[in-house]
């Protein structure tokens, strides 16, 4: 006889796991009734392209505070160009980055970082030789363990050209971003 069984709680037996149903059965959840906090924290921020590029001088590693706007933001992790996630875990982290060096023919080594606690955790690098070009763009991913406390991270533009010039990192939405969220425990 099919009936309905109301509980608050289920739990295995200590040391066993817990099985519904068997092989061949299938379980239908009703929408919404799983609940997950993974994915959260999460952000996406990017510059609104209604400020000004930012300049990176040459050998010089510059943190990027072009991301003043933010698509979402489910946790106010995310301020004044860093991310404090309050919930322990471990997050995808990622940015796009695009510059120019301004100087055609210019050889040009540059890397996006993402610094944890202010220590490089990872990064691009690219050499390039902007032979009839000056551009550059990238895109750096990494998963991290975050405390859920006191970690941060910051996303850092390191650059070095052959003539010593500086570099603009553009202030646009579609190209100049740093996200965001947690994957797991």
């Amino acid at each position: 006889k099919m009936g309905t069984i109301f509980v608050d709680n289920l739990e295995p037996q200590s040391g066993t796991s817990l099985t519904l149903g068997a092989s061949g059965d299938s379980i239908a959840l009703t929408s919404g009734a799983i609940q997950s906090n993974f994915l959260n924290p999460a952000f996406h921020a990017y510059a609104s392209g209604g400020g000004s590029n930012q300049t990176v001088s040459d050998a010089t590693a510059t943190k990027i505070t072009l991301f003043d706007t933010e698509l979402f933001d489910t946790d106010n992790c995310f301020a004044s160009n860093r991310f404090t996630p309050t919930v322990a875990g471990k997050y995808f982290v990622y940015s796009n980055m695009y510059w120019d060096t301004g100087t055609v023919n210019d050889y040009h080594n540059g890397a996006v970082q993402l610094r944890k606690n202010g220590t490089i955790y990872a990064m691009i690098d690219n050499n390039w030789n902007a032979s009839g070009g000056n551009a550059m763009s990238n895109h750096v991913g990494a998963i991290m363990d975050m405390n859920g406390s006191s970690d941060y991270v910051e996303v850092y533009v390191y650059q070095n050209t052959a003539s010593g010039a500086s570099v603009t990192v553009y202030d646009q939405s579609n190209i100049t971003q740093f996200g965001a969220y947690r994957i797991g425990t």
